[in-house]
């Protein structure tokens, strides 16, 4: 019998696939034969992608000296990989534009989703070896809120509501198994498989509010369960941020980072965000 994640997400699978060129690029970036010139000849022929990918890559975020007006030359600077995941997380981002919500302000899950993003990618970026695009992960870690969100409206509701009243409030995990019997990393996650992300993704998505359960990815995991604490905040002072932050301890552990990395990383990501949302959700 499939759980009610696998569920949702099949009865979903149309509305939100990812276009045909995005599962093409994922592909490519997986054969070791694939060249970074075959890669920008395929991306050239998506008008929208392209601009969207060129806007990224021109922005502060990367901060290059000269613009960049060649999508291959784009490919040629940012990587592969990297490229793989802007265009996996611009494609979700636009993707959801499908999917109705009424009960939150769709804008402000994905501020959050951005700056989540923007601050793992500043802490990963302040640690020795390479983690991949954290600000993809980042952005994409609770996408499957928008799912149940727009599934679930009266008992998502309810599962705010739950997270705020009563003596004892429930952590947003806990009230959407409470009142769906699912939550947003278990069906994130399902999505994040169905769509054939690489497994650091689905990792993430899936034990981002729980890192002790972590397995290959574990300092991945750690690093954006950071971030997301901190993203909760963002429209809290720097030191009211920190004063609140709730994390599990053993992602410190996991990481190998300090309370004294954190402030560096909240001013990289309120210094990125505007230009991090023109990038992303500007239309095509």
């Amino acid at each position: 019998m499939q759980d009610l994640a696998t569920l949702i997400v099949r009865d979903y699978r149309e509305l939100i696939s990812l276009p045909e060129v995005v599962m093409q690029v994922n592909a490519m970036v997986e054969d070791p034969d694939c060249s970074i010139e075959e890669l920008g000849e395929l991306l050239s022929h998506d008008p929208g992608l392209t601009l969207r990918l060129l806007g990224i890559a021109n922005s502060p975020f990367y901060g290059f000296v000269s613009e960049i007006s060649d999508v291959r030359r784009a490919v040629a600077l940012l990587g592969m990989k990297q490229v793989r995941d802007l265009v996996v997380s611009t494609a979700a981002a636009k993707t959801f534009a499908n999917v109705s919500v009424d009960i939150i302000a769709v804008e402000d899950f994905w501020m959050h989703s951005l700056y989540c993003g923007l601050v793992a990618q500043s802490l990963a970026d302040s640690l020795p070896g390479h983690f991949g695009s954290l600000f993809t992960v980042g952005l994409l870690h609770d996408v499957g809120q928008l799912l149940l969100f727009h599934r679930y409206p009266q008992q998502m509701s309810d599962a705010i509501l739950a997270t705020v009243e009563g003596e004892h409030p429930l952590e947003m995990v806990e009230a959407e198994n409470e009142f769906i019997g699912t939550d947003h990393t278990r069906v994130g996650a399902e999505l994040a498989r169905n769509w054939n992300l690489p497994a650091q993704i689905v990792e993430v998505i899936a034990f981002h509010h729980s890192p002790g359960e972590a397995r290959e990815f574990s300092r991945v995991v750690g690093i954006v369960h950071i971030a997301n604490g901190i993203a909760e905040g963002m429209h809290l002072s720097d030191a009211e941020v920190i004063e609140n932050l709730q994390l599990d301890p053993v992602c410190w552990e996991q990481t190998g980072l300090g309370m004294d990395d954190l402030p560096g990383a909240i001013e990289f990501a309120r210094q990125q965000l505007g230009a991090s949302r023109r990038a992303f959700f500007s239309s095509d």
